[in-house]
């Protein structure tokens, strides 16, 4: 199974460590020590039930050591995006399916490896790339170790307004630049702030030693620290301290070209609260939105572990997006579309509704499909994705 290499960093300025145990509700911080004692043989089927004996669940322990699929690489860089109102959300997932595909590939032996063409880019070409690879395998850590609904913070200053209106900042960090990345609980009233970094050129052109990550990991940390609470949609009350900050750096190594994940997590506890359904459920139609986009006039369904997924292959590229059809038809979507008798169509459901639904389907999850090309996030977002040799011309 193909792997990158993990290590989890508990010696890291600001950061408490977590001990490696069971989440706690909304807080699925410490599975993160989890994933890189284990591999995540014990954990990913702890996440998603029953599931097939191949693919991530069919992985030995082995610590330091992350699992992946390309189909579950695609879907994490497709989660993350920014995805404006207006344009086509396929240009930019596009994009994203295109950087991942020309900054990593699986190499010999099954570790994820810069390609040739990353190594013969511009340096700021390098600096960028890297920083999209830091997100990503930022993103799809968080999603096997349970992290939900993430949101780049520009993304949630643009609906809910910047500091004061959108998140609050704390004085003492006041120095440090924002973070990346907010991951929300709705259900649990709870949210996660994660700093995703990426080194793919260190000062010889080559990578980024390992010696210079415990003092990016701490600069991290400081960024994460900035934010002392986040508006929380539907919430109360409406800003809510993180109760866990996380900080990654993802490198190329440059003694053998391998793609490393290292993670920092200081955690804190906090509990449940509630709130407003009708604020809630405008977070949750935003942040399926562009993926609704994408299927919209298909009628191309996928079945996995007894979910259907309404599916569409995303313009220019050989990969299918695809949305869990009953989240889909909280929103309306695809009504009339796919055959089904009049008195069976959905209709919008009510704020309420999808409140309740969505975190009762999250809380279930998602098996994953026997083969390695299908990925289904934990937030029922799947894509269908197989790695493409770079020597040959795009299909």
């Amino acid at each position: 199974m193909p792997h990158f290499a993990y290590q989890f960093h508990a010696a890291v300025g600001n950061c408490q460590p977590v001990l490696a145990a069971p989440a706690g509700a909304g807080n699925p911080a410490p599975r993160l020590i989890n994933l890189a004692n284990t591999a995540g043989a014990a954990l990913v089927p702890h996440l998603f039930g029953a599931i097939p004996a191949a693919g991530l669940a069919a992985i030995p322990a082995a610590a330091a050591r992350a699992p992946y699929t390309w189909a579950g690489l695609t879907n994490a860089s497709l989660r993350i995006g920014l995805y404006p109102p207006g344009p086509h959300p396929a240009y930019e997932a596009t994009w994203r399916i295109a950087s991942l595909r020309v900054a990593a590939y699986t190499a010999a032996g099954g570790h994820l490896h810069d390609t040739p063409i990353l190594a013969a880019l511009d340096a700021g070409e390098k600096r960028a790339l890297a920083y999209f690879i830091g997100v990503t395998l930022a993103m799809y850590t968080a999603g096997i170790t349970g992290f939900t609904f993430p949101r780049h913070l520009s993304r949630h200053v643009a609906a809910f307004g910047g500091a004061g209106a959108g998140y609050t900042v704390d004085p003492a960090f006041a120095a440090a630049n924002l973070p990346d990345i907010v991951f929300f609980n709705l259900g649990a009233g709870t949210c996660q702030v994660w700093e995703a970094k990426g080194r793919g050129v260190g000062a010889g052109g080559g990578g980024f030693a390992v010696a210079g990550v415990p003092a990016l990991l701490g600069t991290a940390i400081d960024q994460t620290r900035r934010l002392a609470t986040v508006r929380m949609p539907g919430v109360f009350p409406a800003f809510v301290a993180p109760n866990a900050r996380i900080a990654s750096v993802a490198r190329v190594n440059p003694a053998d070209g391998r793609w490393h994940l290292h993670v920092a997590d200081p955690a804190q506890k906090r509990g449940r609260e509630e709130g407003d359904p009708m604020e809630k459920a405008k977070f949750y139609e935003e942040f399926y939105r562009p993926f609704l986009e994408m299927i919209e006039g298909s009628t191309a369904t996928l079945t996995v572990d007894g979910v259907r997924f309404l599916v569409a292959v995303v313009p220019g590229t050989r990969v299918r997006v695809g949305l869990d059809e009953r989240i889909a038809d909280l929103f309306g979507q695809h009504v009339g579309k796919r055959g089904r008798p009049e008195g069976d169509r959905a209709a919008t459901a009510s704020p309420e509704e999808i409140c309740e639904r969505i975190e009762e389907i999250v809380e279930t999850g998602y098996g994953q499909a026997p083969i390695d090309n299908l990925y289904v996030s934990p937030e029922g977002i799947l894509t269908e994705a197989d790695e493409e040799d770079l020597t040959q011309p795009p299909a």
